[in-house]
């Protein structure tokens, strides 16, 4: 649940994937501050989930149900507040979180060629590389850890993780590449 007194947005997907079309929010405005400010919200059982616009995007909190899903493309989103990830985050360009909730949810990368994020301590809760994606781990020089997967760590049929002379850590490992 988000709590603030910044302006909350709720993704229905009534129309399609449209991040900025408003027929696609509930009251039918999308976010459009783009500022650090706005909270999004996206719940499960909606017929369609967002696909963020073509720039990066900036807003305060994020909340996504288990079910619900938000897909990157080449663009960042930067998550300025808490994010409460129980969905998925597909990461199928060059676009990248800024942070990760790593106590649920599943970060999906589907890009070949892409970079897993290092977020810190501990990466990811959930991370998965579709079959036939192909990324490198790119440990941030500021962090100074290995990737670290709290959950399961998923690769997919003919899917490579190089993690570039890297340790990992995760509770489970499944690895069909």
């Amino acid at each position: 649940a988000i709590i603030d007194t910044n302006p909350v947005y709720t993704w229905d997907g009534s129309t399609g994937g449209d991040w900025t079309d408003g027929t696609n929010w509930i009251g039918g405005s999308a976010p459009s501050l783009n500022d650090g400010t706005e909270n999004i919200v996206i719940p499960n059982g909606c017929p369609n989930y967002p696909t963020l616009p073509a720039l990066a995007w900036s807003i305060n909190q994020l909340s996504m149900d288990g079910g619900a899903s938000i897909t990157l493309g080449a663009f960042d989103l930067s998550v300025t507040g808490a994010i409460s990830n129980a969905g998925t985050i597909v990461v199928a360009g060059t676009g990248r979180p800024s942070k990760n909730d790593t106590d649920s949810g599943l970060v999906r990368y589907t890009v070949s060629g892409g970079v897993v994020a290092d977020f810190g301590a501990t990466d990811y809760w959930n991370l998965e590389l579709a079959p036939s994606a192909a990324a490198t781990f790119a440990r941030s020089a500021a962090s100074g850890v290995a990737l670290a997967v709290a959950n399961a760590l998923t690769v997919g049929a003919d899917a490579t993780l190089d993690l570039d002379a890297n340790d990992f850590a995760a509770a489970s490992l499944s690895n069909d590449g």
